[in-house]
C-alpha cells in the first residue's frame, strides 16, 4: 500500500479487503498505517534498500497488486520484465 491508501476513505475498504482475502500484504514507507492494528498478514515496509524479508517475498510472488502507490514515493521494490506482474490501482478524490 503507497501514500494515496492511507487516506482515511479508504483505510476501512482496503482493511476489509485483507480480510477477506488472506493476501499478505506491505507498505510503503507513506502508506504505513493503511491497515490498522496487528494483522498477522503484515510482511513490513518496502523501500530500495538491501535484500530483506519484503524483498525476497516480492521475488517469490506471482502478482503484486499495488494500491495507492503515488510517484512521489521512492518505489518500493524494482519493476522489471522479469519480475511479478504488477497491477496498480490508483486514487482520485
Amino acid at each position: 500500500f503507497g501514500a494515496a491508501a492511507s487516506r482515511p476513505r479508504g483505510t476501512y475498504g482496503i482493511s476489509s479487503f485483507v480480510r477477506r482475502t488472506g493476501i499478505p500484504f506491505f507498505n510503503t514507507q507513506m502508506g504505513k498505517g493503511t491497515v490498522p492494528g496487528g494483522s498477522n498478514l503484515y510482511m513490513g515496509t518496502a523501500a530500495l534498500s538491501e535484500r530483506d524479508y519484503v524483498h525476497d517475498a516480492v521475488d517469490k510472488a506471482d502478482l503484486i497488486i499495488s494500491i495507492g502507490h503515488d510517484t512521489v514515493e521512492k518505489p518500493p521494490f524494482i519493476m522489471g520484465p522479469k519480475g511479478p506482474k504488477v497491477i496498480h490501482v490508483g486514487y482520485t478524490p
